[in-house]
């Protein structure tokens, strides 16, 4: 993830309001934003879990004005499975 970000100017992207007009700003560096979530001890409540996560996820709202534009999260589900 840190070589996609290094080379795609729209994952370093912001936007700035700059003399009253919005403008996308390419930040040098952004930190990577992978969280990765371990999972394997809620085997019982699994799919709860998940849903919890994903809900918590879509309802929090973007900063335009800090790259990158976009969270990434890695569940661990079991030793071989993730989403």
């Amino acid at each position: 993830l840190d070589i996609l970000i290094a080379e795609q100017e729209v994952l370093r992207s912001k936007i700035e309001l700059i003399d009253d007009t919005q403008r996308l700003v390419i930040s040098d560096t952004v930190t990577n934003p992978l969280e990765i979530i371990d999972c394997r001890d809620s085997f019982e409540d699994l799919k709860k879990r998940v849903s919890g996560i994903v809900e918590k996820e879509i309802s929090e709202p973007f900063d335009l004005e800090k790259a990158p534009l976009f969270r990434a999260k890695l569940l661990k589900l079991s030793e071989n499975e993730h989403l």
